[in-house]
Parts: structure tokens; sequence; C-alpha cells
């Protein structure tokens, strides 16, 4: 790491510095310390390295971070797009502006179907803003998640009133006070409780008592996505758990995009085909007796194996070409049938097999009688993994985000992966084994 800053100090100040010093070195321990408290509550002294010089220039590091954009690049990325706006994108972008340059704190919400140039209208207004100096928190593609930009707790959805972890004095308070736009993406499946509590943190934050502290908020999302999940929740705890049950509602601006940039420079079948799923998320599609909606032939499949053979076809050959493997996707329901889907594909692939086990614990010792082993396994909470298989060289789905990636290096306790899409496409990840500790259970438990 302290070549990469060496490097790094040479590129930008075109400086020849032939060796380390102290400084490069406190820059390395700094860099490790804020990572490890962005994960955690705790620095790298725990792990037995050395305490960096917590020196004031931290909080410019990252300030400075955040505004490290290419001015030029903003502004050929304005030039070259603008002109490329459809016209619903024009009357969003032209709304949108004004409330940001004139730091009016307007909140908004844009309800766009998938691919309709919803990702390609905010990465416009980011250029916009970023070329004036400005600087945004953003939970896009190259951005970050929610619990991890605003220190949402992970339960919070079980409380009904809540603030984000973040104090006045802490290097992201003193960013969130600066924040000229607020970026928020897949809205409408998170619960209204997430929105308050950046409501009232913003306004702390901000010394400011009015919406989102005066922030220009942009919520993003598609009103026709599943709601909010509450487990155990009928449909009316689903639409009291959404935004729209909030009382920021009510002040919420309302933007839509209804053009399909993708269909415009296709065919007449394709077009049909994009206004019949709409139709079937709107309700509009009334449907046969009994509910059913007919679909043309040529979508439909007769059972799992070709569905498989459909969209991995020629699989066994085809693996190892990166291009292809972003192209092939599965959609399904549950977890259930995920697992099985994966299993299945897997055991069409030559190469290496290796099975990741979990490990199940009870925290509480005394317990360990009343909960065995067994029992803990038998339980499947949402997103964890009783096992995992997998082969070197295989894809690997990022969760719920529309990030791919392919196992590189396969290691007892950490996963090397390459990242195949989005603007990180080529990059290697780390992924490390984790305990994972459930907190929906009547009792205290550890998955590992």
């Amino acid at each position: 790491m302290a070549e990469d800053f060496l490097q790094m100090i040479q590129r930008q100040t075109s400086a020849e510095i032939a060796t380390f010093n102290n400084a490069i070195y406190n820059a390395v321990l700094l860099d490790l310390d804020t990572r490890v408290q962005a994960i955690g509550d705790q620095g790298i002294a725990i792990f037995g390295l050395p305490q960096p010089e917590q020196a004031a220039n931290k909080l410019a590091i990252e300030y400075l971070q955040e505004i490290s954009h290419d001015i030029e690049e903003m502004t050929a990325c304005i030039a070259d797009n603008e002109h490329k706006l459809m016209e619903d994108q024009l009357g969003v972008y032209k709304t949108i502006i004004p409330s940001i340059e004139s730091e009016r704190g307007d909140l908004f919400f844009l309800d766009a179907p998938g691919r309709i140039g919803k990702t390609f209208v905010i990465n416009l207004l980011l250029a916009k803003l970023l070329a004036s100096s400005g600087i945004a928190a953003t939970l896009l593609s190259g951005g970050c998640t929610a619990h991890s930009c605003f220190k949402l707790p992970l339960d919070l959805s079980k409380k009904e009133k809540a603030n984000c972890n973040i104090s006045r004095v802490s290097i992201k308070g003193k960013l969130l006070g600066e924040y000229m736009l607020i970026i928020w993406d897949k809205v409408t499946m998170s619960h209204k409780v997430f929105f308050e509590a950046l409501d009232m943190s913003l306004q702390d934050l901000r010394h400011n008592t009015r919406l989102m502290g005066s922030a220009t908020v942009l919520l993003a999302g598609n009103s026709r996505q599943t709601l909010p999940m509450v487990p155990k929740g009928t449909r009316a705890d689903e639409v009291n758990a959404s935004i729209k049950s909030s009382y920021l509602w009510n002040s919420v601006q309302k933007l839509r995009l209804i053009t399909n940039m993708r269909v415009q420079l296709s065919d007449d079948d394709v077009d049909n085909f994009s206004k019949q799923l709409l139709d079937v998320r709107n309700g509009t599609s009334v449907g046969e007796k009994g509910g059913w909606v007919s679909l043309p032939f040529g979508h439909m499949v007769s059972d799992l194996k070709e569905l498989m053979n459909k969209v991995f076809h020629n699989s066994r050959n085809q693996f190892t070409d990166h291009n292809w493997l972003k192209t092939c996707i599965i959609l399904a329901p549950k977890n259930v049938a995920v697992d099985d889907l994966n299993i299945k594909l897997l055991e069409q692939l030559p190469g290496e097999r290796h099975i990741y086990n979990s490990i199940d614990t009870v925290l509480n010792f005394n317990e360990a009688v009343n909960y065995p082993v067994e029992f803990l396994n038998s339980y499947h909470p949402a997103s964890y993994l009783t096992t995992c298989t997998s082969r070197l060289g295989h894809q690997l789905s990022c969760f719920e985000t529309s990030i791919y990636q392919i196992f590189a290096v396969m290691m007892p306790t950490v996963l090397e992966t390459t990242i195949l899409t989005a603007k990180a496409s080529g990059e290697p990840v780390f992924i490390p084994r984790i305990p994972l500790i459930p907190s929906d259970m009547p009792f205290q438990y550890k998955r590992l």
C-alpha cells in the first residue's frame, strides 16, 4: 500500500520521490484506519497496528476524495449528453437543477421502470453538480449502500423513531453537512423509517429544521416493484412501511420517466413485449379466466431444464467468456429456487469443486443444550447461506445489486473475485468469511 501512495503522490505532484517517509507510512495507516472504522466502531489498533497520527488533514483527505473529480471530464460529459435527453428526461433534469443551484432543498421522487434511462439522467445530474465543484452522496453504482453512507442501524425498521449513527464532529457528519444533493435509488423497497431517520439526522447535522436540513434529495425507484419486506406482516403492514405512508410523502414532488430508450432502437416485437410487461405491472392486463396472462410462444419454456438451456446455452464451453457471462441471468422469487438453480447449473460445468460449510453456534453457552447444532442448521434466515458450493472461474451474483462477479481465487476464509459489470468492471474484490448473527430470532446464535 505504501508503494501505491508513493505512486499516487508522484502522479498528483509530478515530483520524483525516491524513498518512503513517515508521511507516506502515516497516510497508509490513516487509510487502513478509515476503512476499518467504516465497517466497525474500532480502529486498526485492535489488530496490533500502530495508531496513525490523527492530524487535522484527515478530514481534508476524505473531503478531497469526495470532490476529486475531473472537472474537464464532467464538463465534456454534459456537452456530449445534454442534447441526448428525451423530452421527459429533459423535464426531470430542468426541474432538479434549479433546486440544487438555488439551494431550495426540495424533495423529489423519480418514478421510472427499468431500462427507461433513469441512470442516464442521474449521472448527468451528478456531472452537472460536480462540474461546478459541488459534492453529492449517491446510492447508485459507484456510490454506496444506505446503511454504509448514512450509518443506519440494521434493525432500524423495528424502531418507531431513530437517528443515523453519525455525530456532528465526525468526518461523515461534516460531509453530510456539505452535500448539495443526495440520491437514493430503489427507495420503494426500503422501510419508511430509514428516510425519516435521515431527515432527523440531516436537520441536526446541518443545523436546519427544514425538511432534510434544506438538502436537495432525489429518491428514485420503480413504484411497480415489491414493497418493503415486513416479516410475518400482512399487505397492510407492507403498505404502511412504504415511503408513501411516511409524513415525508406530502412534501415530495413526483417526477416520472416513461420513454423506454432501448425500445426506441428495437423492433416492434420488443416494443410490444415491453408494453405487455408494463401492463402486467400496472394491473391493466386483465388476463384470461383464472388470472392467467397469455404470452407469445417465443417467450415461453416448458420446464426448468429448457429455461436453463435457453439462458445458459452451451455453458460448458462458454463459461470462461466473461462478456458472455454478463448477458446470462435467471430471476427467481424465492431463495430456495435460487439455490436449486445454482446447484443444477454448477453440476453442468467442469472444474474443481469447492464446498464451504457453515458453522452454527449458540452465543450463550448455557443454552447450547436447548439448541443443538442440528436444530440451528435447520434454520434458513433470509439472505443467509447454509452451504456455499462453487467452482473456480464461475459466476457469482452480488445479492440485491446489479453487480456480478466471478471467482478468481478461492481460499478457506477469503474469496477473491473480479467484478464483471458496472463502472468497477475488471476490479478485484475480496469477500471475507464473517460471522452473521440474526436479530429476528427468539434466541441468539452465530452462523460462520
